[in-house]
């Protein structure tokens, strides 16, 4: 018998063996499902005790009833609104926002380590589309009747909650949109190219610019720009040594404003560039590991640190590592397709990242410095990589080495 697939309305088609499979995978890590994010939440402070203890009761909704969606998905929305609306005391807007972000996060950690590198892409995309109904789903009823949309300005007479109510509305908005522009991302280069456009359409930034960071060589180098000359930014290649706020920045799982750049950046570059004040955003990958930089400013003119502003940006950059989980290793695949690296080679790989020639390698893996290099020659093979600092800095965007 052909197999089914299965379809929710304007959700992507995933087929029927790949939701059975990502179905079993969820029943299987049900409680470390649950455990993870509680620790999780636990760790950042994010949420009190009794807070936590309501995310788990609607986790404990999600992940067990998420067969049903298959079946029935206005049911499952009714039943995951109807489990939101019974805890007490409620979750604002922004924590339920958020614990489904931590929803799609979690079912997407599973996915990376246990379902079919083939399977992956399409089951990211279904995840990803399911929780932006939810979220849109819940708004829909939470929040008050949208005003016209194409008013830009809040009357000076509404109330402090309104006011509350109209910037969560929006944020949330913001966010959907981010999220369909991922959606439509093909690659990764898409997932940059739309981070670094929509910090401005939609954090409302004059100009931004993203930078690379390769582990390597402990440096930065420009690849896009938007309302800056391109050329200009992928000019810059910098390393972190004459950059001292580079390393300490990558470390910060946030973004951070700086009202004046011009102590901690080179001058030329401040000069150049009429640089004053700053948001630099660590851009993160599937595993956490630093991969770039997201500057943004106002066109050079002074501006105030705006936690609304800053909240998008930092929703906007967890949801890119999501993304990024599934394009780089779509690519990862693409570039070992004929064959996968060797646990030796991988030693060779991971030697070389920490900066071993190949004399050391050698020693360290008692094998001669003739067997090394023909390692590295198909490592480079593999990866396409035309010398050991490409393959290295390939290998840890595609989450072979860490």
């Amino acid at each position: 018998m052909q197999e089914r697939s299965v379809r929710m309305n304007s959700t992507p088609i995933l087929p029927a063996p790949c939701y059975r499979t990502l179905m079993h995978t969820v029943s299987v890590h049900f409680g470390d499902l649950l455990s993870t994010w509680d620790a999780w939440s636990a760790a950042t402070e994010r949420f009190t005790a009794e807070q936590r203890s309501q995310g788990q009761a609607l986790l404990t909704f999600l992940f067990g009833h998420l067969s049903e969606v298959a079946v029935q998905e206005s049911a499952f929305i009714e039943g995951f609104l109807k489990t939101v609306s019974g805890l007490k005391p409620p979750l604002s807007a922004a924590d339920v926002v958020l614990m489904l972000s931590d929803f799609e996060e979690l079912l997407l950690s599973v996915v990376r380590v246990e379902l079919p590198d083939e399977d992956q892409e399409p089951v990211y995309h279904w995840i990803h589309s399911l929780a932006a109904k939810l979220i849109q789903a819940y708004l829909d009823v939470a929040l008050p009747p949208t005003r016209d949309a194409r008013r830009t300005t809040i009357d000076s007479t509404v109330s402090t909650s309104s006011t509350s109510s109209t910037a969560e509305e929006t944020l949330f908005a913001k966010l959907l949109t981010f999220d369909e522009h991922l959606l439509s991302a093909h690659e990764a280069s898409d997932v940059f190219h739309t981070v670094v456009i929509d910090s401005c359409g939609l954090a409302g930034f004059h100009r931004s610019a993203l930078f690379l960071y390769n582990p390597l060589t402990r440096t930065v180098e420009g690849i896009y720009a938007h309302n800056i000359q391109l050329e200009e930014v992928r000019r810059i290649r910098e390393n972190e040594r004459r950059i001292p706020l580079l390393p300490a920045v990558l470390q910060i799982p946030k973004p951070v404003y700086i009202e004046d750049v011009t102590p901690v950046l080179p001058t030329h570059y401040v000069k150049h560039f009429g640089l004053t004040s700053l948001l630099v955003s660590p851009v993160r990958g599937p595993h956490g590991e630093p991969i770039g930089l997201l500057l943004a400013d106002e066109g050079g003119q002074p501006f105030t640190e705006d936690s609304t502003r800053m909240n998008l940006m930092e929703q906007m950059l967890k949801r890119v590592a999501l993304a990024l989980g599934v394009h780089l290793q779509s690519r990862a695949r693409q570039t070992t397709s004929r064959r996968s690296l060797t646990e030796r080679e991988l030693d060779v790989l991971r030697r070389i990242a920490d900066g071993c020639d190949t004399k050391s390698i050698a020693d360290l893996l008692h094998i001669s410095e003739y067997t090394v290099t023909e390692h590295v020659t198909s490592i480079l093979r593999k990866l396409s990589a035309n010398n050991r600092a490409s393959a290295v800095a390939k290998a840890f965007r595609a989450g072979l080495i860490r």
